[in-house]
């Protein structure tokens, strides 16, 4: 007599052996049964394998080349946390990614504030980048924020101040977030 056993396994494959014994088998006796096990080649394990392998290498290398850079804390704004990833994009310009999460908004400051500007250090002067703007269409109930931007000057350093007027071309003196020093190639 010979059993065949079906299995979930499909890294094992068992084959059938006869039972030992008698052609009769007595029903309150449980038989035993041997299986010898088969396993399948190497090969079509590796061959599973390196594709996946090659396929994470290739995803994770998009973000090989950003450098991310944590924002320090500040007295302003001690609960504001965020960082800043820099990369160079094809065309060698300087790929700037913001986030911000628990940043007060601009209107419960002291004084009262209209907007955040982001600043872009660039040697000796500070360039204006942008604004986020406190409001539920950008910050979200948890006080987050994105902001992105490409330029062809290196940065140096980047920081947010909470200003009056968001076109001005001097940043006020209460930095809300800074970075440290920006080493991008």
């Amino acid at each position: 007599m010979i059993f065949f056993i079906k299995t979930g396994l499909s890294e094992l494959n068992f084959v059938p052996v006869k039972l030992n014994g008698s052609k009769k088998r007595d029903p309150y006796v449980k038989p035993e049964i041997n299986y010898k096990m088969k396993t399948k080649p190497i090969n079509i394990l590796i061959r599973n394998l390196v594709p996946v392998l090659f396929a994470t290498l290739i995803f994770s290398s998009f973000d090989a080349f950003a450098k991310k850079f944590e924002f320090l804390v500040s007295a302003n704004n001690p609960a504001a946390i965020g960082y800043v990833n820099v990369s160079k994009d094809k065309n060698n310009n300087y790929v700037i990614e913001l986030e911000v999460s628990n940043l007060a908004p601009v209107e419960r400051l002291q004084p009262a504030r209209k907007a955040y500007v982001i600043w872009m250090v660039t040697g000796t002067e500070s360039k204006n980048l942008g604004q986020l703007i406190s409001g539920t269409k950008y910050l979200s109930s948890k006080l987050k924020a994105h902001f992105e931007t490409t330029t062809a000057v290196k940065p140096v350093r980047i920081f947010i101040t909470a200003e009056s007027d968001p076109a001005t071309t001097t940043p006020d003196d209460k930095v809300t977030l800074t970075t440290t020093n920006i080493n991008v190639k």
